[in-house]
C-alpha cells in the first residue's frame, strides 16, 4: 500500500529543477506534463516491480496440477522469483534514505520531521527483513524448523546463518534509529542553547546601543547631522566586537568624526576662556584641537592635587569634579567648589605656554605648582590638554606670529 501511495505522489508532488552550472537558478516546476515526464523516465520501472505480486499470482496455477518432483522444482522457481520480488524494494529504501541525507540541511527547524523519516526507514527495513523471516519459514516447513522452540537445534547451516543475520541486522537497525534520534535531539538543543544566546547577545547589543544614545542626548549631539554617522560607526564596532565599554563611545569613532565632535563639544568652552578673547589667539584655538584628548575618570578619583605640577587643563563634558583651593599658607582648605558640564579648570597651563607673549619659550620644568586639589565625585567625561602636547604645538606655530606679526593683527582688525 506504501509504495501504491509513493507512485501516486510521484505524479502529483512538484519538484525544483536546479541548473547544474548555477546552483542558485532553481525553479519549482507545477506542470504535470513535465512531472510525469520526469517520474516516468526515473524510477517508475523500479516502483512497478516493488508492488507486482508476480509469486502470488503464479503460485495457485504452479500448485494445483503439479505434484513431486515437478512441484518441488515449481516452489524453488517461485522462491526466487520472491527473492527477486524485494530486490527493487530494497533499492528503492536505499533511494528514500539517499533523498533523506540530501534534504536533511533543507529542514533544519523540522527535527520532528527528520525523526519520522528515519522511523519510516527503520520500519521498512523492518518490514523487508521480516518478509524475509516469513519466507524461510514456509521454506523450513517441510524440514519441520525449529528455532524459538523447545526441539533440538536444527543443523542446517542456512537457517543457523539466517538467525543469527536476522539478530544482527535488527540490532543494528535499532541503534542506527536511536542514534539518528540522539543526534536530532542535540541537535535541537543545541539550535535552542544558540537561540537563547543569540536573544542575550542582542539584549546587550539592545542595551549597549541605548547607553550609545544616551551619551549622544547628553552631549547635546541629538539634533546634530552627526548623530546618523556616531550610531552607524559604533553599531558596526558592536558587530565586529563583543568587548565594547559603551560608557566612552568616543574612542570607537574613526579619527575625522572624532575631530567634529571635537569641534562641537570644546569650542563653546574654549570660547569661554579669556586668553581667547583676542582676536589673534582666537586662531590658535582652533590649532588646539588636535591636541586635545578625550578622558574618562571613574568617580572618586583624583585628578589633580594640591602642590604638584599643574600639567594638564581640562574642559569637562560630563560629570561633576570637587575643586578644592588652599589658603595662601598651603596648609588649610578655604572652601570646595563644583565644576560640572561646561566648565573649565587649569587656565594656567595657557599662561604657563606664554600664548600672550610674542616669543614663548615654555619647559617642563618650570610648570606652575597646582593651588587646587581635583577629585570626581561622579563619572566624569572631559576633553584634556596636556602640556607637553601644548609644548608641541606651540614649537610648530611659533614661527607664524614671528614672520607674520602685524599682518595678522591687521588682517583681524
Amino acid at each position: 500500500m506504501i509504495y501504491v501511495v509513493n507512485i501516486f505522489l510521484q505524479f502529483l508532488c512538484p519538484y525544483k529543477s536546479e541548473d547544474l552550472h548555477d546552483i542558485e537558478r532553481t525553479r519549482l516546476v507545477t506542470e504535470p506534463r513535465e512531472i510525469r515526464k520526469r517520474y516516468l523516465s526515473s524510477y517508475f520501472a523500479v516502483d512497478v516491480l516493488a508492488i507486482l505480486p508476480i509469486p502470488q499470482v503464479l503460485n495457485p496455477f504452479t500448485f494445483s496440477k503439479k505434484k513431486g518432483l515437478n512441484s518441488w522444482s515449481q516452489r524453488e522457481v517461485l522462491n526466487a522469483l520472491a527473492l527477486l520480488q524485494y530486490v527493487p524494494r530494497i533499492f528503492r529504501t536505499y533511494l528514500t534514505w539517499k533523498k533523506l541525507n540530501e534534504i536533511s540541511n533543507r529542514i533544519q527547524k523540522s527535527i520532528p520531521l527528520k525523526a519520522g523519516l528515519n522511523l519510516f526507514l527503520y520500519i521498512l527495513g523492518s518490514h523487508v527483513v521480516g518478509a524475509f523471516w516469513y519466507f524461510f519459514s514456509i521454506e523450513r516447513k517441510m524440514a519441520c524448523c525449529c528455532f524459538g522452540q523447545n526441539l533440538k537445534s536444527s543443523p542446517y547451516f542456512w537457517e543457523n546463518c539466517f538467525t543469527v543475520t536476522i539478530s544482527i541486522c535488527g540490532l543494528l537497525l535499532f541503534l542506527y534509529f536511536i542514534g539518528n534520534l540522539q543526534m536530532y535531539m542535540q541537535l535541537k538543543t543545541s539550535k535552542q542553547l544558540k537561540t537563547f544566546k543569540d536573544k542575550k547577545e542582542m539584549a546587550k547589543i539592545s542595551d549597549k546601543k541605548q547607553s550609545i544614545k544616551l551619551w549622544i542626548q547628553r552631549n547635546g549631539l541629538e539634533d546634530d547631522p552627526l548623530k546618523k554617522d556616531i550610531i552607524f560607526h559604533t553599531k558596526q564596532k558592536l558587530e565586529e566586537e563583543e568587548d565594547v565599554n559603551v560608557d566612552n563611545p568616543f574612542d570607537l569613532l574613526p579619527k575625522y568624526l572624532r575631530r567634529d565632535i571635537k569641534l562641537r563639544l570644546s569650542m563653546p568652552l574654549l570660547e569661554k576662556v579669556a586668553m581667547f578673547q583676542n582676536k589673534r589667539e582666537s586662531l590658535i584655538k582652533h590649532w588646539l584641537l588636535d591636541c586635545l584628548e578625550h578622558v574618562y575618570y571613574y568617580e572618586d578619583s583624583y585628578i589633580v592635587r594640591e602642590g604638584e605640577p599643574l600639567d594638564r587643563m581640562l574642559l569637562v563634558t560630563e560629570g561633576v569634579i570637587w575643586k578644592s583651593v588652599s589658603s595662601t599658607g598651603g596648609a588649610a582648605s578655604s572652601g570646595w567648589v563644583c565644576l560640572e558640564k561646561g566648565q573649565f579648570c587649569g587656565e594656567q597651563l595657557l599662561e604657563w605656554a606664554g600664548l600672550n607673549d610674542t616669543n614663548p619659550s615654555p619647559c617642563l620644568s618650570s610648570l606652575p605648582i597646582s593651588p587646587m586639589t581635583l577629585k570626581t565625585h561622579t563619572k566624569v567625561e572631559a576633553f584634556v590638554l596636556m602640556a607637553n602636547d601644548l609644548m608641541g604645538l606651540l614649537n610648530k606655530i611659533t614661527v607664524i606670529p614671528r614672520r607674520r606679526g602685524n599682518s595678522d593683527t591687521n588682517q583681524f582688525n
